[in-house]
């Protein structure tokens, strides 16, 4: 899916050009490093 959402954002088409949508993009490099704290712990508690 995050690909996809790549692909899409890159692609430039009118149709994905929302205003709420650009505002987001500055919070993406944030999102994304905090999925991975997420992700790293829950593999940790696999463990368990």
């Amino acid at each position: 899916m995050g690909l996809g959402a790549a692909v899409l954002a890159l692609s430039n088409h009118p149709l994905f050009r929302v205003e709420q949508l650009t505002n987001m993009g500055k919070y993406t490099l944030g999102i994304y490093a905090v999925h991975m704290l997420f992700v790293n712990n829950f593999r940790l508690l696999e463990k368990y």
